[in-house]
């Protein structure tokens, strides 16, 4: 009895383990998923400006004309942060964008070179955090996977275990009462041999006294 209820101990506690487990695993995941969200989204944002930007100015649009365009502000945001230009490259491009661009900046076949080495750049690290991201959503949808097999194994033992040492409980108690039972018929027959015994004693006590007299008759 002890033993299982050890065992529901232990199987009540790999459950409550693997539950925290699962609770913890989704938190991590949701937070993994919003960050990759917004990050994509603004990653898809600027891929597309540039991707816009570059046939434009291929065709002969000037890097004012293009501010002035629904992917203008953004281009400006992108280069002001880019991190893959030094600084001479960053203020020439920022240049050519406003139209502030003097004879010795570099021409638009220059600015154009720039941005498709920057969309390169871009589009790559586009499609290793999409990598990432599956990766990462493949291996939380088998740790879920395997927490939840660890969940219901618990579940059914515990199920089972609590049946065992429900059916255990009763068959002690009805073992006892069929001892008890036992015990008060025993009882029960030790006192009518008692009793036999005692009216034993006194019916040949009764009998040697009648036929005392019966013997004392004759005689006389």
């Amino acid at each position: 009895m002890l033993f299982r209820s050890q065992e529901l101990v232990d199987h009540k506690s790999d459950r409550e383990g693997a539950q925290k487990d699962v609770a913890e695993a989704t938190a991590i995941r949701d937070k993994e998923r919003s960050d990759y969200e917004a990050v994509a989204a603004d990653s898809k944002t600027n891929i597309d400006a540039l991707a816009g930007a570059i046939p434009a100015l291929e065709k002969g649009m000037g890097g004012a004309a293009l501010l002035q365009t629904q992917a203008g502000s953004r281009l400006t945001k992108i280069f002001e942060s880019a991190q893959d230009l030094d600084s001479y490259d960053k203020e020439n491009v920022l240049a050519f964008l406003q139209g502030k661009s003097q004879d010795t900046s570099p021409g638009s076949d220059q600015i154009v070179g720039m941005m498709k080495q920057m969309l390169e750049s871009m589009q790559k690290a586009s499609a290793e955090a999409d990598a990432d991201e599956a990766k990462a959503a493949a291996g939380n949808t088998e740790l879920m996977a395997s927490k939840n097999k660890e969940i219901e194994v618990a579940t059914g033992a515990i199920e089972s275990k609590t049946v065992r040492t429900g059916e255990l409980a009763v068959s002690i108690v009805q073992t006892a009462n069929a001892l008890d039972d036992t015990e008060d018929e025993q009882k029960d027959n030790e006192q009518t041999l008692a009793t036999l015994k005692v009216q034993c004693v006194e019916k040949t006590k009764e009998f040697q006294e009648r036929s005392a007299d019966r013997k004392s008759t004759r005689l006389n």
